[in-house]
């Protein structure tokens, strides 16, 4: 064996990339790879039936059809069951995950017949959904990060005991996230007397609608908080909106020393007072803030003024406003209920923002002007979301022209997000096959175009492949344009030659809706959503097509890869691409910005990776 492989920092990464089958054969290697692999098997453990199987064997009680313990555990089971639970540095149970469930009693005789008070001793990260004194056992100083679910039974009796456990149990906990669907009303007594104990606390997690105006007093004064966040996924749970009806928490000197990153669901006008009282956070970099009601571009404008001048830092900012019924709102031509540009103008003074986001009813009224200044603003801008799923879906002022602006003037952008019009005759811009190509992206990874309008075609067609006996049609470099404005809406066809021009070949193109509110849409809506989104995906599956195609050019003739997205682009205006037409284009092109140089005796002076094109001219 290379002696490489005897390395065991080596080892360790690579085994923690294998499955488990596959470091089970490992550990029958040798006795070095044994240990190594061990350590890989048993770091991360979420199967408690496997676990206590270790001590005794599990069986199916004829009463109780649950799993007990066939006999009791006695100290050799326990020295032997110790040999791996060492290696546990992770753990977590759910028992919703099983179809039989472990019974009470398994639990009362690992408690008392355990030989050790930690019973885990390496474990920093605990994760429990069960019924949560059941967990106490598990709980130790060296745990950091703790995550518990607090199901409905919990909810008519005290949790100060279960607490109490904590603070004294794990006293250095850096990460809190706590899981349910009770409302924090019933728990913010025993809440707040929990973290105001845990003086160790880095971040917390909540579920949303559970940062009170007692929690926030109760979380200024932790000297080590950070984060303070809320999540949206089904099992983190969710509160109720009236508990932050009123949000004017009352700050100290000194309130939320190295808070820097703050998620909080509120009014806008609440969290505008928050971000603007004494001795209010001025450090935050990352802030997300999600309103529970419909909010009006006057508490936008107000709210991003406010953050323009007391969030300096700032490089993360997402505003959600939540989606209502239309029925509830005026029209979306009514103006005075869109975002516009001078709605978003404060947020300018952010120089440091690298990522924003806005959710809003409405489409916001940007024009194509107005993105070049808002590209213009942040060269550094590294996510944009700019309302892409707005309930009121059917019109929008911008076209795929809007690309344009974060193509040019954003190098870092990586993922981008816009409702445009992709359905009108005029949603692709013109373009001359003698001038440059048009400005690409460089690091987009990601381009979400969610619920923008788009045309059924009415004759669809796909791009044909590049074929090298086309019959041959010259352009001349020198030839005016003579494209015009299309009279017919543009096909998934050319808007996805279209974005292969622009779009790094590895960008991925999403669409549809992600909305978690609880009305119904109609049944005109549902289908148009579903016809968008059936069109967004025949784009998206046609531009990998054309990418392969236009890298069939690019390996033929070995250009560089900025020319990988020629096919498409000429495909789009119905010019046959054959090999002269590629050939002259791309020396046009180069030769006017410099590629070629000419002698004095005005031969050419062709770039050596343009030699094959040259002799076959």
């Amino acid at each position: 064996m290379h002696r490489v492989l005897r390395i065991p920092e080596l080892l360790d990464t690579i085994f923690r990339s294998l499955e488990n089958h596959d470091n089970l054969n490992n550990a029958l290697v040798c006795r070095s790879w044994s240990e190594v692999a061990l350590d890989a098997l048993w770091r991360h453990v979420d199967d408690l039936h496997r676990l206590f199987g270790l001590l005794a064997p599990l069986v199916v009680g004829k009463e109780t059809k649950k799993w007990e313990f066939s006999r009791l555990p006695d100290s050799s089971d326990w020295k032997r069951f110790q040999k791996y639970t060492k290696r546990v540095r992770e753990f977590s149970y759910n028992e919703d995950a099983y179809e039989v469930e472990i019974h009470q009693s398994v639990f009362d005789d690992v408690a008392r017949t355990r030989t050790t008070l930690s019973i885990l001793p390496n474990v920093h990260t605990l994760t429990w959904r069960a019924y949560p004194p059941l967990c106490v056992m598990f709980m130790h100083s060296n745990v950091r990060r703790f995550a518990i679910h607090l199901p409905e039974l919990v909810k008519n009796s005290s949790l100060r005991p279960f607490f109490d456990d904590i603070i004294s149990r794990m006293p250095r906990l850096t990460h809190f996230d706590i899981r349910t669907n009770i409302p924090v009303n019933v728990l913010e007594r025993d809440i707040i007397h929990l973290l105001s104990s845990l003086l160790n606390l880095q971040k917390l997690t909540t579920p949303r609608f559970f940062f009170t105006s007692r929690i926030a007093n109760c979380l200024s004064q932790l000297p080590k908080l950070g984060c303070i966040e809320f999540q949206y996924f089904e099992e983190q749970g969710t509160g109720d909106p009236n508990d932050i009806a009123i949000f004017r928490p009352e700050l100290d000197e000194g309130a939320f020393p190295l808070l820097w990153d703050l998620s909080v669901a509120a009014s806008y006008p609440h969290v505008e007072r928050f971000l603007t009282i004494p001795f209010a956070p001025s450090n935050l970099t990352m802030l997300y803030v999600e309103s529970p009601t419909f909010e009006y571009p006057t508490a936008i404008h107000q709210l991003l003024t406010a953050i323009s001048e007391n969030c300096q830092m700032l490089k993360l900012l997402a505003l959600i406003s939540p989606r209502q019924d239309p029925g509830n709102l005026a029209d979306v031509s009514d103006i005075s209920h869109r975002v516009d540009i001078n709605t978003l103008k404060p947020v300018f003074a952010c120089g440091n923002l690298t990522s924003l986001e806005v959710v809003h009813q409405f489409p916001l009224k940007l024009s194509q002007k107005d993105l070049e200044i808002l590209a213009l603003r942040w060269p550094s801008l590294e996510t944009l979301n700019l309302n892409t799923e707005p309930h009121n879906f059917l019109t929008s002022e911008l076209t795929l022209e809007a690309l344009f602006p974060f193509a040019q003037h954003c190098p870092r952008l990586t993922y981008l997000g816009l409702f445009i019009d992709a359905s009108s005759p005029s949603s692709i811009p013109p373009f001359n096959p003698t001038s440059p190509p048009y400005p690409s992206f460089k690091r987009l990874r990601r381009i979400s175009l969610g619920l923008s309008p788009i045309s059924s075609p009415t004759s669809p067609t796909s791009p044909s492949p590049p074929s090298l006996t086309s019959p041959t049609t010259t352009i001349s470099p020198n030839s005016p344009t003579t494209s015009s404005t299309p009279s017919q809406p543009p096909t998934p066809t050319s808007i996805a030659t279209f974005l292969s021009h622009l779009l790094p070949p590895t960008c991925k193109l999403d669409s549809g809706i992600s909305w978690d509110e609880s009305y119904e849409l109609s049944r005109e809506s549902n289908i148009l959503i579903h016809q968008r989104f059936e069109l967004w995906e025949t784009v998206n599956a046609l531009y990998v097509n054309v990418i392969y195609q236009d890298y069939d050019w690019v390996l033929f003739l070995g250009l560089p890869s900025s020319y990988s997205n020629l096919y498409g682009l000429f495909h789009m205006y119905n010019i046959t691409l054959t090999l002269t037409v590629l050939c002259v284009y791309v020396l046009s092109v180069e030769f006017d910005n410099g590629g070629g140089v000419l002698k004095s005796d005005e031969t050419e002076v062709v770039p050596p990776q343009f030699e094959n094109i040259k002799s076959v001219l």
